[in-house]
């Protein structure tokens, strides 16, 4: 385990940085100076944050009984506090001096890294593992090449960019944005919410502010927001709950005119995408 750690966190000659990660620490008693690892903060190399923290107490339980609660508690806040890039609730969470990886991108550097260093949690990670999460780059591929099946072949590239990322001017200079459809008057986010509700909200609401940048940069008069919402049978029904909650949380700030639309199925989620681009069925 330590040598593909290594393998990550090693640069090639002059290579670049992937991002950073951060270690989120609980103090459970200021006292006796223990501290335990609950969560891992990732910044991309675009500054995007991404935290990952305990959810249940798991092993904590065995040494703190009921106060692992408070821990599981302190985790959350403190994985908010890092994506809002402020400073930390309590004096009893710690958070590591960054470190840069490489190889990865963010979204696997945090599940890895979180594997790796957040021992407490290995309970709960076991039965996750058995189901592999379908997160946005897969999902995206996924609704891509149902769109290419069921549309029309040369209109429905010109919906799917080259690549989803484009610079954009705005008021305080240039942004990268990510639209992964789009064409002369069409920008809309394609999102999976296969995540923990923190990572949702914060990536439904990049994708929102991404289309807002790119309309009022380009002049995109037709906006969407399109989710896939996971359907893995490994998920008990509060953990279907937070995603719901996140999800609600995010689109009900969306613009009048940006359509948004969550299915658990990718098939229906493309059918959706081609009415709201105007494109008839092959």
């Amino acid at each position: 385990m330590m040598d593909t750690l290594d393998h990550l966190l090693a640069p090639a000659l002059e290579q670049t940085p992937a991002g950073y990660f951060v270690k989120i620490r609980a103090v459970p008693d200021l006292f006796a100076d223990e501290v335990l690892n609950v969560g891992i903060g990732v910044i991309g190399a675009d500054g995007r944050r991404h935290a990952r923290v305990i959810t249940a107490p798991g092993r904590l339980e065995c040494l703190y009984g009921e106060a692992a609660d408070n821990l599981v508690e302190l985790a959350q806040l403190a994985a908010r506090s890092f994506l809002d890039d402020e400073a930390q609730p309590s004096p009893n969470v710690l958070i590591s001096e960054p470190r840069p990886f490489y190889n990865l991108d963010p979204e696997t550097a945090l599940a890895r890294f979180f594997q790796d260093q957040v021992t407490v949690a290995i309970p709960q990670r076991q039965n996750v593992e058995r189901h592999e999460p379908v997160n946005t780059v897969k999902m995206r591929a996924k609704v891509y090449q149902l769109l290419r099946q069921k549309g029309e072949v040369m209109q429905v590239d010109r919906l799917i960019p080259a690549s989803p990322l484009t610079i954009v001017q705005t008021d305080k200079g240039p942004r990268t944005v990510r639209i992964p459809l789009q064409s002369t008057t069409l920008a809309a986010g394609l999102e999976s919410a296969d995540y923990s509700g923190i990572s949702i909200r914060i990536h439904l609401m990049d994708a929102l502010l991404d289309i807002d940048f790119a309309a009022q940069s380009r002049g995109f008069t037709k906006l969407g927001l399109f989710i896939g919402r996971p359907t893995r049978s490994d998920l008990p029904e509060k953990k279907l709950l937070e995603i719901d909650n996140a999800i609600d949380n995010v689109v009900g700030r969306a613009p009048r005119h940006c359509r948004v639309e969550v299915e658990q199925d990718l098939d229906i989620l493309a059918d959706k995408i081609l009415d709201w681009a105007d494109l008839e069925a092959a």
